[in-house]
């Protein structure tokens, strides 16, 4: 939720890290997580003047707002699926499981798989109705 408030103000990101499979709260592309000592989520206030970072939760939802000069430009997000990855199932059995546990399960499920893809991100910037740039998001 930062982030995109960081890429629709038109602040600069120095670092940002997508997630390892889709997320379901924002496009493919526009995602960004953090874990601490390994990937982080930086940005610069190159705007020349303070900005003001202002958070709320109502228990559903999360609002991120930035405050500060205002942008010289609307700035929209693009997603672009550009592929998809199928889920792989794999079977293992208990008894090939010995080391790990002490008894029989018979087969269960340990863990169901979920489809991956690839995507890219665009922001485009306009001013009023015309399209001045676009702009391909990276990721660290």
């Amino acid at each position: 939720t930062l982030y995109n408030a960081v890429i629709l103000s038109g602040l600069t990101v120095v670092e940002h890290h997508a997630h390892s499979l889709p997320v379901s709260y924002v496009e493919p592309s526009f995602d960004a997580m953090v874990s601490y000592r390994f990937a982080d989520l930086q940005f610069i206030n190159d705007t020349g003047f303070p900005i003001y970072l202002g958070a709320s939760f109502d228990g559903n939802k999360i609002l991120v707002s930035i405050f500060g000069v205002k942008n010289q430009y609307r700035i929209v997000r693009k997603s672009v699926i550009t592929e998809k990855i199928e889920v792989k199932t794999q079977t293992i059995y208990a008894n090939d499981l010995t080391e790990y546990i002490d008894f029989d399960y018979g087969e269960t499920i340990l863990s169901y798989g979920k489809e991956g893809i690839k995507s890219e991100g665009y922001l485009l910037y306009y001013s009023g109705e015309k399209l001045i740039k676009t702009k391909k998001e990276l990721f660290y």
